[in-house]
């Protein structure tokens, strides 16, 4: 299993009531286990069992993607 970082842009919940909008897109840095990466994004988990089991997968749409990274 391939681990990887990945950088993307997401929508993100403010609740300081700065007083001001942030009207945009922040950018955010995962660090997972590569399940597979297309066209239409990249599914990734946190955590990988050797019996070729995983939790906690998430995917991201490729439109999103900033960059993916393999760690070696």
């Amino acid at each position: 299993m391939t681990p990887v970082i990945i950088t993307w842009f997401d929508a993100i919940n403010h609740g300081d009531g700065d007083g001001q909008p942030r009207h945009r897109p922040s950018k955010q840095v995962a660090i997972g286990f590569l399940l597979k990466y297309d066209d239409d994004g990249i599914s990734y988990c946190s955590e990988y069992s050797e019996d070729g089991s995983w939790r906690d997968e998430v995917f991201i749409r490729d439109q999103d993607i900033f960059k993916v990274e393999e760690l070696v």
